[in-house]
């Protein structure tokens, strides 16, 4: 077999034609989706997954309900003379309604209570301190079905003996949290202070009768 060499001119040809060769097996190759290319895995995002953003419940509008309280009366003073948890502690049962607006999750609103109960003074026999009644307003956080509040009012409050009755007026304070059952129902606790007298001011030296007591609700309420 005889082997004529080849000419500049086949030898420059042969190279562009390789050339051109290895040049469109690139471009296929990048060019080609990614599954099709040979031994390539098909390379895919994970998607994110986000949580959805749970709204607070709906507190807005008229409610109202029944409430059990436990009124524990910490300190007694009659004409100056001061005594340390006089009256017995008492079970009062009672009502409550109000009304609430609400922004995004911030609450607020007004509500009026009142308890109905009677503790004797075990210090003054025949001395009797009844019923709570409180106007007050409040303002709480929401998330989810809880609301977390504070409450801060006037109070009013009876204390009688065998003469008659005197009415105290005063101030309350109270912290507490309600859970929303559903859209309509709810049930809460709350603890309170409150102190009242028969005078304007507060403080044991400026008044002839003050009474401070702390009370312990459940509450069963309504939304209408």
């Amino acid at each position: 077999m005889l082997c004529i060499p080849m000419t500049d001119f086949q030898r420059t040809r042969a190279m562009c034609t390789h050339a051109k060769t290895l040049v469109a097996a690139v471009a296929v190759t990048f060019t080609a989706p990614a599954g099709s290319a040979g031994g390539m895995a098909e390379s895919t995002a994970t998607p994110q997954t986000i949580a959805p953003r749970v709204a607070a419940h709906d507190w807005s509008g008229l409610y109202g309900g029944v409430q059990l309280a436990y009124h524990e009366p910490s300190g007694f003073s009659d004409a100056g003379f001061y005594v340390d948890d006089p009256f017995e502690a008492a079970p009062a049962g009672g009502l409550f309604a109000g009304y609430n607006f609400q922004t995004r999750a911030f609450v607020y609103g007004a509500e009026v209570l009142a308890s109905f109960y009677e503790g004797e003074n075990e210090a003054f026999p025949g001395e009797f301190l009844e019923h709570v009644l409180e106007v007050r307003g409040r303002a709480g956080y929401a998330f989810q079905d809880v609301l977390i509040y504070g409450a801060l009012g006037l109070s009013s409050q009876t204390w009688s003996d065998n003469v008659g009755d005197i009415t105290l007026n005063g101030y309350s304070a109270a912290l507490g949290v309600d859970y929303a059952i559903n859209d309509a129902w709810f049930v809460g606790g709350e603890v309170s202070y409150r102190e009242v007298s028969n005078d304007a001011g507060f403080g044991f030296l400026s008044n002839e009768i003050i009474v401070r007591e702390e009370s312990f609700r459940l509450r069963v309420g309504y939304r209408f």
